[in-house]
């Protein structure tokens, strides 16, 4: 593995490569499929989803005393082999080198190359989303507000649109996205969602496509690719062909008919969200047999053996971190171990639904009818041509299959009014 130190971060005439155990040599050009550059904006990002810390240049005391001199905050295109002396430059360099070496070269980059990097492209793709001028003046001189903030960054510009959103897969540590900058849909109240409206006027509508039940769909899955199953006892349903409604099948195939499906979702969801197991126990009240009911449930997802697996993987990684099914490093360092299923089923539930969601947006690249706008954790936010509308059920389809390390297997994914 090499590491580039590019020349314009120096104020070299020509790049540097970074070899084995800190040796550098001059290149006259880094190649293009390279990505491990210093002074490129993507080696902060696979800082970011490793959590390293990419090494300064140079070192601060450099850097705060140009500052001073210039009278100037930022010293990023400083040529610095012009400023500092001769001797410094070259030891300044060497540190660089060998910091990058120890922090970069035996990290296991599978997972950005092959995964994190293939849905990064797609989240360019949204499209500014059209303001309705009265919901926004009704909203906006409401004195009650909620989240002022929120609501204006959807301020419009001249002709109604709202600024184009811009995501982060690297600001949270399961990788949900973040909005960077634009409209902050993730945060945005339902009551305030009548400001968008379709860039059709009457002839279209927001639309929005919905994984069903995603979380637990993605542990029962697993359940089925594990080698051996997670549970000792696999569902002799096909998992490719659950219904939309999940917990109503765990009733049917379990034989259980005298208990509601919304109790196997609160079993389910409390579990995934790390509720404790008294407190599930209280909400089964009047069930008969209700640690039995817990017992069936939890084996039919294999909750148990995951748990089991995601505690021993946190001990032998000294509590600091485990991996999300497709290998994303979700640091553990503040976590309890009540909480690891949560952050291995939400990451790897975010990677399937962007993948998804990728599926959807290249099959309606160039249409002029079907508009991708946002991204709502498990929903695609859409802006939709009436006469378009019988498309969202194809386009369902192809964002609940042919998901990368589910092959064969189908989500749930609903079109509905957003």
């Amino acid at each position: 593995m090499d590491i580039y130190i590019h020349k314009d971060t120096l104020g070299f005439q020509q790049h540097l490569v970074v070899g084995e155990n800190g040796s550098v040599r001059k290149i006259k050009q880094i190649p293009e499929d390279e990505f491990l550059v210093f002074g490129d904006p993507e080696l902060t990002e696979i800082a970011k989803v490793y959590g390293l810390t990419v090494p300064k240049f140079p070192s601060t005391p450099h850097a705060k005393a140009l500052e001073g001199i210039l009278g100037v905050s930022n010293t990023s295109e400083v040529p610095w082999m012009l400023t500092m002396p001769p001797k410094a430059f070259k030891g300044a360099v060497e540190r660089l080198a060998e910091e990058l070496w120890t922090t970069f070269s035996k990290i296991d980059l599978n997972y950005y190359l092959n995964h994190y990097r293939k849905t990064l492209p797609f989240l360019e793709k949204m499209e500014p989303a059209k303001i309705d001028p009265r919901a926004w003046m009704f909203h906006k001189n409401n004195p009650d507000l909620a989240t002022p903030h929120v609501f204006h960054s959807f301020e419009p510009d001249e002709h109604w649109f709202a600024e184009k959103v811009h995501y982060s897969k690297s600001e949270t540590k399961t990788g949900r996205l973040k909005v960077i900058q634009g409209p902050n849909i993730l945060l945005l109240p339902k009551v305030q969602r009548n400001i968008l409206v379709s860039r059709f006027g009457t002839n279209g509508k927001i639309m929005q496509l919905d994984f069903r039940a995603l979380e637990p769909r993605v542990v029962l899955f697993l359940n089925q690719l594990s080698s051996p199953p997670l549970s000792g006892n696999v569902p002799l349903l096909g998992y490719r062909t659950l219904e939309e409604d999940i917990y109503q099948d765990v009733l049917n195939t379990l034989g259980i008919t005298d208990i509601h499906r919304d109790k196997v979702k609160d079993v389910i969801l409390s579990q995934l969200y790390g509720a404790g197991y008294d407190k599930i126990l209280a909400g089964l009240d009047g069930i008969r047999d209700s640690e039995g009911f817990i017992e069936a449930v939890n084996d039919y997802f294999g909750l148990n053996t995951i748990r089991d697996r995601l505690l021993q993987e946190y001990e032998a990684n000294d509590r600091e971190f485990i991996l999300n099914y497709y290998g994303r490093r979700l640091d553990t360092t503040d976590a309890k171990p009540y909480m690891l299923l949560n952050y291995f089923t939400q990451s790897t539930a975010v990677d399937v639904a962007l993948y998804g969601f990728r599926n959807i947006v290249r099959a309606i690249s160039g249409n002029k009818l079907i508009i991708p706008l946002f991204i709502l954790h498990d929903a695609l936010v859409l802006d939709v041509h009436n006469s378009a509308m019988d498309q969202l059920d194809h386009l369902r389809v192809l964002g609940s299959k042919d998901i990368p390390m589910f092959s064969g297997y189908e989500f749930a994914i609903k079109a509905s009014r957003f």
